[in-house]
């Protein structure tokens, strides 16, 4: 069952019953905690943003679109994407200078 879908739900709840129903909560925040360059770290307004278009993308809400709709979605992502891609490769450059 491994690399199926219901194969990742029961790996999921065995972690839960393990090591806890907030395990992935925990293990999230530990991560978010230590960023502390790029990305989304110091504006939460752009966070919003590319996460309301990564939302409205997204196929998996069974919402189905027009052509029109999805393309005018798409545009708007993409333009701020090229932004958000720029902002990543500055952080990853600092990272990697400071290293």
């Amino acid at each position: 069952m491994s690399g199926t879908s219901s194969g990742g739900q029961l790996a999921a709840e065995q972690v839960r019953r393990m090591y806890g129903s907030d395990f992935y909560s925990r293990i999230g925040a530990i991560g978010g905690s230590k960023s502390r360059t790029g990305g989304f770290y110091g504006n939460s307004e752009r966070a919003r943003l590319y996460g309301s278009l990564g939302g409205k993308l997204s196929t998996r809400n069974g919402r189905k679109r027009s052509l029109e709709e999805q393309a005018r979605i798409r545009k708007a992502f993409e333009k701020n994407y090229a932004h958000l891609l720029a902002i990543h490769k500055a952080s990853k450059h600092k990272r990697q200078v400071s290293e």
